[in-house]
């Protein structure tokens, strides 16, 4: 009897440790999501490399994985392109969010404490998120890193909800405040090169040639010496109806010659993007590229959110950078004869 109680004890114990070691391969996040029935989740992370999951609820109700060895910034969009909440996992984590598909506002996320303390101060200043780049964002984020120097949550408000390009230099201030462990982040490479490039002004030297490949087979090119001008448009969905209006406009007021211009999406997949695109009665290059604002190609334009406009002339040179698509059309119009 004693041998047996023995033995089933081994075993329950080598049981333990082998899911133990089976799960901490991976981080998981339960959610329950209000509304959201059994519609689809993206979950975009980095752990070396751009990492995209696609997952089907049922009855609201989602199970989302990954995999990373170092603590990843992580963000869980709906099918429309919403930002639902964003988190900081590892693997071994087991995190729940609870929230309403329609106000994101509302997520409760559990797990660790740096998720949680990032949701609350997403929570707490929900307003001034949704009303895009702002002073006075810039001054809630800084206040947030300076009472929270020693936690990734701090970092991930700075890589996610400063506006770099109002102040890099501040910004890049803020990072060197920022305990190494705070810092320790799979992103934080990327946005650091970013920073220093926006702290250098190089964001603001001559546009080079960029190449945007629209698949295996086909390319879209932004060369701003074969355009009198150019315009790039780094937009999170199409178009919204105001820009694409002006576009449009521009489109028909002038020849390709005259203005060149580029719409580049850093909506989170290809699939969704072909999808958006798929009826869009757009007269100008629709693009997409991998890995959003961090892809290589934007970030060393240190596009600080989208939608942002650049417009420049025949050398390069940035005649417009910005959030106003009616600035970069009435500058663009005051120069082309």
């Amino acid at each position: 009897m004693l041998r047996n109680h023995i033995t089933t004890a081994i075993i329950s114990t080598f049981l333990a440790i082998a899911a133990a070691c089976s799960s901490g391969d991976r981080f998981e996040i339960d959610c329950e999501i209000s509304g959201l029935d059994t519609g689809k989740v993206d979950m975009i992370y980095f752990n070396g490399h751009l990492n995209a999951v696609t997952a089907h609820a049922s009855d609201s109700r989602v199970k989302l994985t990954g995999n990373t060895e170092i603590p990843a910034l992580v963000d869980v969009w709906d099918s429309k392109g919403q930002l639902l909440f964003s988190l900081i996992a590892v693997n071994g984590d087991r995190l729940k969010v609870k929230m309403e598909l329609a106000n994101p506002s509302s997520a409760v996320i559990e797990g660790n404490e740096e998720s949680e303390l990032l949701s609350r101060f997403r929570t707490d200043n929900s307003d001034l998120i949704a009303a895009g780049p702002s002073a006075e964002l810039n001054s809630a984020v800084e206040k947030f890193i300076m009472a929270n120097l020693t936690s990734r949550a701090a970092t991930a408000a700075l890589m996610t909800l400063y506006d770099l390009n109002a102040d890099p230099v501040k910004a890049d201030s803020l990072l060197n405040r920022l305990d190494a462990t705070a810092r320790n982040l799979s992103s934080i490479r990327d946005f650091s090169r970013t920073l220093a490039v926006a702290s250098a002004s190089v964001a603001y030297d001559e546009v080079r040639p960029i190449t945007f490949h629209v698949s295996t087979d086909s390319t879209v090119e932004f060369i701003p010496y074969r355009h009198k001008y150019s315009l790039l448009a780094v937009t999170t969905h199409p178009a919204d109806t105001s820009s694409a209006r002006i576009m449009r406009a521009l489109r028909s007021d002038f020849s390709d010659k005259k203005l060149n211009i580029v719409e580049t999406s850093v909506i989170a997949d290809s699939a969704r993007w072909r999808a958006s695109i798929s009826s869009d009665t757009a007269t100008w290059s629709q693009t997409w590229l991998p890995g959003g604002l961090g892809n290589p190609t934007l970030s060393l334009l240190a596009i600080p959110a989208a939608p942002y406009f650049i417009a420049v002339d025949s050398t390069g040179k940035q005649i417009y950078r910005g959030f106003s698509p009616a600035e970069a059309d009435s500058i663009i119009r005051s120069r082309i004869k």
